[in-house]
């Protein structure tokens, strides 16, 4: 009897190891591609104009035209803390709710156009005034990353 409860809980265990082992190693491991675009500029030669472009890895490409600390083209990568908070930031925005238009465009008012693409698709954002609070908490993170010294 001691035997045969032994063999049955041997089994019972290995059955239950080998199922739990065989689900951990054929999930497949993903990493969600995304990017975010900001293109900034346009209003009466007073805003900032630049454009970046963010990736999931943290590496960049920057244009600064006008108004900027760092005028011309620039590509690196951003520190792994900022990358982890644009991150954070991204995730908090809503984007298939998101309208793809706020505000109206006049003279002084900076024509600011943000695209955000994952695996699910693409959003493009074109704002003046009236933008909703996380977009513009990401637009002035992303103002406070290519304003640093060591951009």
């Amino acid at each position: 009897m001691w035997k045969i409860r032994n063999i049955i809980l041997f089994i019972s265990v290995s059955y239950c190891l080998t199922a739990l082992y065989s689900c951990a190693s054929t999930k497949p491991i993903t990493t969600e591609e995304w990017s975010i675009d900001l293109h900034k500029g346009g209003c009466l030669d007073v805003c900032r104009a630049y454009t970046i472009s963010v990736s999931q890895d943290g590496t960049y490409l920057y244009n600064g035209t006008f108004n900027v600390k760092h005028l011309g083209k620039k590509t690196g990568k951003i520190q792994s803390d900022e990358l982890e908070e644009l991150k954070r930031l991204i995730n908090l925005v809503d984007w298939p709710l998101k309208d793809t238009t706020y505000g109206n465009q006049a003279e002084d008012s900076a024509d600011k156009k943000l695209i955000y693409t994952s695996q699910n698709g693409k959003k493009i954002i074109q704002y003046y005034r009236t933008e909703p609070q996380e977009i513009r908490i990401l637009e002035l993170f992303m103002d406070k990353i290519i304003d640093r010294d060591d951009f």
